[in-house]
């Protein structure tokens, strides 16, 4: 399953992963560590290490060969890790500055996260960073980078590399034995170790076959102790961190593994199935917590702490022997009444932490009556004795504020500029004025919060309140003294990350946020356009030429800015046409960049000869049609320099 393209913006996902890593908490002196608009790198490690990026913040990354256009996306976690450790550890020996440099690398790599998107073009020893029209590139030991060049030209990935010794059984869902059947093992780890992926996703993939959910026991240390996944007819599910991955192989490739699954003989009962790595959920949904949830050692635990999910709270600490003894005594005595799976439970959430003698941390998330766990994905509700962590609870609520502060305390004066994501991926407004800042400010600071709901990571977009919130916006605001505030604003109300699990969505009256989402209106959001020419200040495109390398060109000529909006004024396109990304031509589109000097907004669209294309909040795109050779003149104006002129 090979698949060929160009860029592609990852999009907002169907499955509504609430707020993602960009709705951190509003605090004017916290510190995301995020990229800011003029290095989209954070702060490096060292003087001479150009990257320092938080693997937790990245979603996915795209590894292109500009050679032939092929690239790859994945959002494995492990994957990731590897790509952010290898650009990490990068240290330079020398740099250069290069002006309007011939030479263009082969290979290149998109990280995407929530917030931001950053790329930068590498070699077997070398990474290369643009900025405008100049290049800066960082050299380092010769071949340091040529194990994330062969992850780029890998064409197919191996996943396992299995001993078949090392297997004593096959433990299968939905069987009521364990398979220990050596024709059977060794037939189905044949298949495991010769399967080879192209495409890492995080989306269920459409599968005619049976489905095994597995795990391969063995003894300790072996390749396959504890070995838990899912099996389809031509991919591998695993599951990483708090979601499920898909690796994605050849068509049927495992359908002879899973006829010898089904027809194997039957000896002996099946031993639950643990998977020290990937646990796996079994045939039922219920977790496999005991009752009483926690036994903690009174005298081995060092340290507790505890923060109520909100914006103002401040983390309180407890680490006499004294205080400790009564809290963990009513940690240890909870008992659950009941198991909710998915649940919203009303009001606050707060993070514990509890820190054990030998450094061992259990984070655990708490309700006034409960406990809130996930569990591959799932939410469950713990639910015992009505009230019965308040006297825990209220050690965090004492270090909050009277309720008659606002949930914001911003100041303006400390804010350089806001900005605004535009829904669907189209761009962004940033507001420098200083007028416009104190307006958004302003709103941010008297919003009054009239509920707090607490939120999981996954829910069921047709699940209240999260139905009815409608379109979700994101909110930069960068401050002066270099930290970075991001949120999640809705029409009615904001959403921020709990320091535990999920969210907190703060409610308050309806549309109390709506000036602020007004922004939008400033920028058309499809044909026909309607630009002044006199307001739109410099273009920005790129483009793939056909060598595979990547020509960018920026202008601020009158004449070539005021044709290129003229270009789209005049656009007459039929009704749009929804295309998926696989189904456009990797050498169609032409991505420009528009800077407007109303509010400073960025509108970003992309092109080809005759056609323009407005992402969707998925991965499909409207494509809209109009005259033949409509664009040709800005298309050479990128590939051949040819100017424009107007009129």
């Amino acid at each position: 399953m090979k698949k060929n393209g160009t860029r592609r913006n990852i999009g907002w996902k169907s499955t509504l992963v609430l707020c993602l890593a960009a709705a951190l908490w509003i605090l004017a002196g916290c510190d995301q560590g995020a990229p800011s608009s003029s290095d989209p790198q954070s702060t490096p490690v060292s003087s001479n290490s150009p990257c320092s990026y938080d693997s937790a913040l990245i979603r996915s990354v795209m590894l292109e060969d500009n050679s032939s256009l092929d690239y790859r996306i994945t959002e494995s976690r492990r994957e990731i890790q590897t790509i952010t450790d290898i650009l990490n550890g990068f240290t330079y020996t020398s740099s250069q500055k290069m002006e309007d440099t011939p030479y263009h690398p082969r290979y290149s790599l998109t990280l995407y996260t929530d917030d931001w998107t950053y790329g930068c073009s590498f070699d077997q020893d070398s990474l290369y960073f643009y900025h405008g029209d100049s290049v800066v590139q960082y050299t380092g030991e010769e071949g340091c980078l040529q194990e994330l060049v062969d992850l780029t030209c890998e064409e197919w990935h191996t996943l396992f590399s299995i001993d078949p010794e090392d297997v004593s059984c096959i433990s299968v869902a939905g069987f009521d034995f364990t398979l220990d059947d050596r024709e059977t093992i060794e037939g189905v780890v044949s298949a495991l170790n010769s399967f080879t992926y192209r495409e890492v996703t995080t989306s269920e993939p459409a599968d005619t076959g049976s489905f095994f959910t597995m795990g391969l026991l063995g003894p300790e240390g072996g390749s396959a102790q504890a070995m838990g996944f899912a099996m389809g007819s031509y991919y591998i599910r695993i599951q990483e961190e708090d979601q499920y991955v898909y690796y994605l192989g050849e068509a049927n490739h495992f359908l002879e593994a899973q006829q010898l699954l089904q027809n194997a003989p039957a000896p002996t009962k099946a031993p639950s199935v643990e998977n020290n790595l990937n646990p796996q959920p079994t045939a039922t949904s219920e977790p496999t917590k005991k009752n009483p949830l926690y036994q903690f050692e009174t005298d081995q635990v060092k340290a507790l702490r505890i923060e109520k999910d909100h914006p103002q709270s401040e983390e309180v600490e407890i680490t006499s022997k004294e205080e400790l003894a009564p809290l963990l005594e009513l940690l240890n005595g909870f008992t659950y009444k009941t198991i909710q799976d998915d649940a919203l439970p009303d009001g606050y959430t707060y993070a514990l932490e509890v820190e054990e003698a030998d450094g061992t941390l259990t984070q655990i998330t708490l309700t006034e009556d409960g406990v809130i766990e996930d569990v591959n994905a799932v939410t469950y509700l713990y639910t015992g004795k009505e009230g019965y962590f308040r006297p825990l609870l209220e050690l965090a609520d004492q270090s909050l504020p009277p309720k008659t502060d606002p949930l914001f305390q911003l100041d303006s004066s400390n804010v350089e500029f806001i900005e605004f994501s535009l829904v669907k991926g189209r761009g962004t407004i940033t507001l420098t004025d200083p007028q416009a800042i104190d307006q958004v400010v302003q709103c941010l600071n008297e919003f009054d919060y009239t509920s707090a709901q607490y939120i999981p990571n996954y829910v069921d977009p047709s699940v209240e309140p999260v139905a009815s919130l409608g379109e979700d916006h994101f909110l930069n605001l960068e401050c002066k003294d270099g930290n970075s505030c991001y949120l999640t604003l809705y029409s009615d109300g904001v959403l921020l990350s709990n320091r535990g699990s999920g969210h907190t969505l703060f409610l308050g009256e309806s549309g109390c946020f709506q000036e602020i989402l007004d922004w939008e209106d400033l920028v058309p959001s499809a044909p026909p356009f309607d630009f002044d020419l006199d307001q739109v200040t410099s273009v920005t495109c790129w483009a793939s030429t056909e060598d595979g390398s990547i020509l960018d060109v920026t202008t601020d000529l009158p004449q070539e800015v005021k044709k290129t909006a003229d270009l789209l004024n005049t656009f007459s396109p039929g009704e749009p046409q929804v295309l998926t990304e696989d189904e456009i031509s990797p050498q169609a589109r032409l991505s420009l960049s528009f800077t407007l000097d109303v509010g400073e907004m960025t509108l970003s669209l992309s092109i080809d000869q005759d056609r323009l294309y407005l992402p969707t909040k998925t991965i499909d795109y409207q494509v809209y049609q109009g005259q033949e050779g409509h664009f040709a003149p800005l298309i050479d104006l990128v590939k051949y320099k040819t100017p424009l002129s107007y009129p």
